[in-house]
């Protein structure tokens, strides 16, 4: 059944599991997509998606700090930002269902981003 899941050498090489996800490295266009799922997930599931902007930021600011290299593997920047703000009025609207309110309805974010 591993096998099906492809963690077919789990058992073998146990210690080298942890090295191999550090070692990971995701394009932008995957970091674009898990932020377009992950914003239509929250989105719906009530969370008010101009936070991402303002969670982003704060990562962003504390990895600069340390030398954790969450950043390196998921590289955040003006282009990142940028298409976040994009993708806002798509997920405002799912937003605003969640909570039972119109657009108009909803409070201004407030955050510390730039939204």
């Amino acid at each position: 059944m591993p096998q099906l899941f492809g963690f077919a050498d789990v058992g073998q090489q146990p210690l080298g599991i942890g090295d191999q996800l550090l070692a990971m490295r995701y394009s932008a266009a995957d970091e674009t997509e898990a932020d377009v799922i992950g914003s239509e997930i929250a989105s719906r599931a009530g969370y008010d998606p101009r936070a991402a902007v303002t969670l982003w930021n704060k990562i962003d600011n504390t990895t600069r700090r340390s030398d954790n290299g969450f950043i390196w593997m998921h590289p955040y920047g003006p282009d990142r930002l940028q298409d976040l703000m994009k993708r806002m009025p798509d997920m405002m609207p799912l937003y605003a269902k969640a909570v039972g309110k119109t657009i108009d309805q909803l409070p201004n974010y407030g955050g510390d981003g730039a939204v």
